[in-house]
């Protein structure tokens, strides 16, 4: 085989390698933003629980300030109506107080409401929180797993781009020229072999005249008609 082609071979085996090596790479990171994605959703949700149960203390709290300052005038209210001589004040005093009875007895249901809240929200939270936790675990040790994978495929990486850059150098550069552009633009197999008259990319027949000279001057570099491939003669003993 002569030696560019041999040379363009290589560089091509080699770039599949390396293709190879970053889509396996690529599974790291959709890895870790797929389980960083149910962080997020884990801690937004511990986050709204959170939020929640502290405008319910805080609705609980105003209500039970109310009421105490209800039952506070309702004990001064009472004094009062011990006091009271007059029928129309003692009558208005007592509707007044049985009013305000009725509000109490209100404001007592409306904060035995906030408490079932505040015990239920609890209960989430600390659901919530439980499997916060499990994914922050979880990720933690994703993201050290990932680091070490990347960093190790990095490495590979950039031994394998060093020799990338050496085999070009070896290379006919205008036929380097037309296999990047096909290869960036198609197929990760650019430069394939024709064999029993056929390239072996598409695997159709090349036109009769364009088979003849492949046969007539092996060491050329030819580009398919069909789908525009490089391709090169090779015996079948080759294969």
């Amino acid at each position: 085989m002569e030696q560019n082609i041999e040379n363009i071979l290589k560089l091509q085996q080699l770039e599949q390698e390396i293709d190879l090596i970053k889509s396996d790479a690529q599974v790291f990171p959709d890895r870790l933003k797929e389980v960083s994605e149910e962080h997020q959703q884990k801690k937004l949700l511990f986050d709204e629980i959170s939020t929640r149960i502290k405008a319910i203390q805080a609705e609980k709290a105003d209500l039970e300030d109310t009421l105490s300052l209800e039952e506070q005038r309702l004990t001064k209210s009472k004094k009062k109506l011990n006091d009271i001589t007059k029928s129309y004040e003692y009558q208005a005093l007592k509707k007044e107080i049985e009013s305000t009875e009725r509000n109490n007895v209100l404001l007592q249901d409306q904060i035995k409401e906030k408490t079932d809240e505040l015990e239920k929200a609890s209960q989430e939270l600390a659901t919530a929180k439980e499997n916060f936790e499990k994914v922050d675990e979880r990720l933690t040790s994703i993201q050290g797993e990932v680091d070490v994978k990347m960093g190790e495929l990095d490495g590979v990486l950039v031994e394998k781009t060093k020799q990338q850059k050496s085999l070009e150098e070896n290379c006919d550069q205008s036929v380097l020229s037309r296999y990047k552009m096909i290869r960036s633009r198609k197929y990760s197999d650019a430069l394939v072999p024709v064999i029993g008259g056929a390239c072996q990319g598409c695997f159709m027949n090349v036109p009769p005249q364009m088979f003849n000279q492949i046969l007539q001057d092996q060491a050329k570099v030819y580009q398919c008609p069909n789908c525009q491939r490089l391709i090169y003669w090779q015996d079948e003993v080759e294969q």
